[in-house]
């Protein structure tokens, strides 16, 4: 039906002139021909670049030699982080810059992401915003958990190119998956020799002094300098038990991996439903020993804060052989690790700690029962008024202190020492009796006839 334009009516006309000015099938072959070139290279580079990290897996190069070799492919700025936001190998960022988007990467996530799932974070990449640049963040996996995050830094927009940057640093953070997997794999045989040498120092299975300082030497460890031994225990504040396995293995991690990223060679092994670590002094530097443990006790807390741990240091022992001694008097201080000291060197027990052995458990233990009297019924009452009686006593009769410890009011402490004098038949003022009630309580705790 042919009209002119002005008899089609402007709707009608409008919806004609669609047709008319279509462009023709080789334009648009054009621009599907365009697409498929742009994609052909871009996938063409991003398995060079896949490639290329590839060889650098074979070659054994670590983490630091796969980010640099992509920042020389991309010329874009890299950094790899752990997943407590630590920097394991980055390029073409200066030191300055590294620590500032380090730090707002670590508060963008718990701003966004405190208290909330983390699932969708962690699973994809993402692209997010800051006030000079952005980043492009894609998890890196290590056996289904996310072990960190591998990044690409763009501080100009011109050079971002959404395909081509995403698919590059997904290859990335799978290859640097591939690498970590394999470091883990060695880690983990490595630590289960040290684990076993460790046991076998400390049950003296062993054919001499000299046979054990050669071992050592073989795992870059000098066993004829002085050394510590540390018991490391663990509870779940609620009721998880079936999980001990499960978390077991990843306490042991995370304990192997705040000595490996402090570079210390420490000997880590398990004995009792306990763990166990040998430090020699000369790994210590410029820290103490209690400075040490106690900071891995509150990056464990930190990290399982559903887990109470409890720590017990040895003496500083000068020879190999007596390990198993050393080993003795860190249980020992452990068993009288609290809620309210969760941390105990040998040392700090006075002379209580070496008067008890196997030849005197039994009469320690009737004197202990007779200075307690009525305070070692079978009651649950009882056994508050002992934790109560203790923690008064550690605090050196400091009531506003005891009260803090126990998360009581002071009029509350006050009765409850009004109750203990009164089972007692003496006050709590007589500072001979006083170290008589500490000393049976201690000695309790260390024959696991009390737990505080």
């Amino acid at each position: 039906m042919g009209k002119t334009l002005s008899h089609w009516g402007e709707e009608e006309s409008m919806e004609m002139q669609q047709y008319l000015n279509d462009p023709p099938i080789v334009k648009e072959l054009e621009l599907t021909y365009e697409k498929l070139l742009e994609e052909r290279n871009q996938l063409t580079f991003a398995t060079k670049v896949h490639n290329e990290l590839t060889k650098e897996i074979m070659k054994g190069n670590g983490l630091e030699s796969i980010i640099q070799k992509v920042y020389e492919l991309v010329g874009i700025p890299i950094v790899l982080e752990n997943i407590s936001f630590q920097t394991l190998a980055y390029e073409g960022l200066s030191p300055e810059s590294l620590v500032i988007i380090s730090h707002e990467f670590c508060q963008y996530v718990k701003d966004h992401y405190h208290g909330h799932s983390t699932i969708d974070f962690h699973q994809t990449t993402k692209v997010i915003p800051f006030h000079h640049y952005f980043r492009l963040t894609a998890p890196v996996f290590l056996q289904d958990q996310v072990f960190g995050y591998c990044s690409f830094i763009f501080y100009d927009r011109s050079q971002y190119n959404p395909t081509i940057a995403q698919m590059v640093i997904e290859r990335v953070a799978s290859v640097c998956s591939l690498r970590l997997l394999n470091e883990k794999t060695k880690f983990e045989s490595f630590e289960r020799l040290k684990g076993y040498f460790l046991e076998e120092i400390i049950s003296g299975h062993h054919q001499s002094k000299g046979d054990l300082i050669t071992k050592g030497s073989f795992i870059h460890l000098d066993l004829s300098l002085p050394f510590y031994i540390g018991v490391i225990k663990y509870r779940f504040k609620n009721e998880h038990s079936n999980l001990e396995l499960e978390y077991y293995a990843k306490i042991m991690e995370e304990i192997s991996e705040f000595f490996n990223f402090r570079r210390l060679n420490v000997l880590i092994g398990q004995r009792a439903k306990s763990i166990v670590l040998l430090i020699t002094e000369e790994q210590l530097k410029k820290d103490d020993i209690e400075g040490l443990v106690q900071s891995l006790l509150r990056s464990l807390s930190n990290r399982f804060i559903m887990i109470e741990f409890y720590g017990g240091i040895s003496t500083k022992t000068k020879d190999i052989l007596c390990a198993r001694e050393a080993y003795r008097e860190a249980l020992v201080a452990l068993k009288t690790a609290t809620n309210h000291g969760r941390f105990v060197t040998f040392e700090s027990l006075g002379v209580i700690g070496p008067l008890i052995n196997s030849h005197n458990e039994e009469e320690i233990k009737k004197i202990a029962v007779r200075y307690l009297g009525q305070l070692m019924e079978n009651d649950d009452k009882n056994v508050e008024l002992v934790r109560t009686l203790y923690s008064f006593l550690i605090n050196g009769g400091n009531l506003e202190q005891t009260a803090a410890d126990l998360s009581l009011s002071v009029s509350g402490l006050r009765y409850r020492i009004h109750k203990i004098e009164t089972l007692l038949d003496q006050e709590l003022r007589d500072p001979v009796g006083n170290f008589h009630l500490l000393l049976a309580i201690q000695a309790l705790m260390i024959m696991g006839e009390l737990e505080i």
